[in-house]
């Protein structure tokens, strides 16, 4: 017996029609996914070039193996650049990563935005499109990029261990990033020189520190240096 499609399914079927019609003209690679329950259904002509990926393939293709070939919000390699403002089932609509390419060294950086296009009556999302866009940066800016990159996995893989220091062992930090003497540092917040050496100490053990070069990372990653 055939049971009458729901309407979220009518309208989910009708943009992925949709969506097939229009993916040749918009730019990059374009994916398609049912969110809840988790399910691919449709990858772009340059999607299937670039990752080899068969139609059927890839609407199989499961969740871990879509994160490691072709995309990963929560990766070390991957940033967050902006998010749109959330509806009332608490859903941005639109997030914008940066991410470290992993199959092209020539083209370091792709830009990723990830949209929901539908939301049923309770502000949940029913589709996600993932637009993948290749970056080929400028010399200068591609070093650049790649620090921020860098900066933003640090912060990821650190983040739990920062966590553990306490308001005045962040202050303490702060100094310490900007290569300041514990003298100095004991004038400035008004601490004696014994306190300053007990919290750097403390920080060290805390962070498993074992150079100056960590260091800096930290006031890197947690916006800590003061310019």
């Amino acid at each position: 017996m055939n049971y009458p499609e729901s309407i979220e399914q009518i309208t989910i079927q009708k943009k992925v029609e949709a969506f097939e019609l229009a993916s040749t003209w918009i730019p990059g690679i374009k994916i398609l996914q049912q969110v809840e329950p988790a399910k691919n259904l449709f990858i772009c002509e340059r999607g299937i070039q670039r990752y080899g990926l068969s139609q059927g393939f890839f609407k199989h293709l499961p969740t871990k193996e879509f994160k490691s070939l072709v995309f990963d919000a929560d990766s070390p390699e991957t940033c967050l650049l902006a998010v749109s403002e959330r509806n009332f089932g608490n859903y941005p609509e639109t997030r914008i990563f940066l991410q470290r390419q992993k199959r092209n060294k020539n083209l370091p950086m792709e830009l990723v935005i990830v949209k929901y296009l539908n939301f049923d009556s309770n502000g949940v999302p029913l589709l996600s499109l993932t637009q993948i866009l290749p970056l080929p940066f400028q010399p200068w800016a591609s070093t650049k990029v790649n620090r921020i990159i860098h900066e933003i996995s640090f912060k990821k893989q650190n983040r739990e261990k920062f966590k553990q220091l306490s308001t005045r062992n962040k202050e303490v930090l702060s100094h310490m990033t900007c290569c300041t003497k514990a003298e100095d540092i004991s004038e400035l917040l008004g601490i004696s020189v014994n306190t300053v050496n007990t919290h750097k100490k403390k920080i060290k053990d805390l962070l498993v520190l074992e150079g100056s070069c960590e260091v800096v990372w930290y006031g890197l990653a947690f916006d800590l240096l003061k310019f």
